[in-house]
């Protein structure tokens, strides 16, 4: 009998130590998800946890810079630090499309997804026709007449 009690306390000693480990805190953001052709967006990754980051890009995409930093907190109720990490990656989509973009962060062996972000890209379009020469909305036209 008290072989069996140590063997159930035991055991359950190990299920909750090894089922007790939290998941990491993960999250994908996007700053536009209605974007013209060629005008760069920025897609940034945070959690709670180091390890290694894999965007699933759609080849469409073409990176441009990235940047990545660690912000450190402290909880105040418990007085402990926090640290959240951060990856940001700036790009732009070639074609027009409905596109989904998805990370996977790894911890040692094993393997988080992301949520899934979704970007509309539609087709660049003129602001202004003036004589053959077109006008985007973030360009200035610039004038030879003084």
């Amino acid at each position: 009998m008290k072989k069996t009690l140590f063997f159930l306390i035991c055991l359950l000693a190990f299920g909750v130590t090894c089922f007790s480990q939290k998941k990491p805190d993960i999250q994908l953001f996007i700053d536009k998800t209605i974007v013209e052709e060629g005008v760069p967006i920025t897609v940034t990754f945070k959690t709670n946890e180091n390890g290694k980051l894999v965007f699933n890009f759609p080849k469409d995409f073409k990176k441009l810079n990235q940047s990545k930093t660690v912000n450190q907190g402290f909880n105040r109720k418990t007085g402990k630090p926090y640290f959240v990490y951060s990856l940001s990656q700036a790009g732009v989509f070639s074609k027009k499309g409905k596109y989904k973009i998805q990370a996977i962060f790894m911890i040692g062996n094993k393997h988080y997804k992301s949520n899934v972000v979704r970007v509309k890209v539609v087709k660049k379009t003129p602001s202004h026709h003036d004589e053959g020469n077109y006008k985007y909305a973030f360009n200035e036209k610039v004038s030879s007449e003084s």
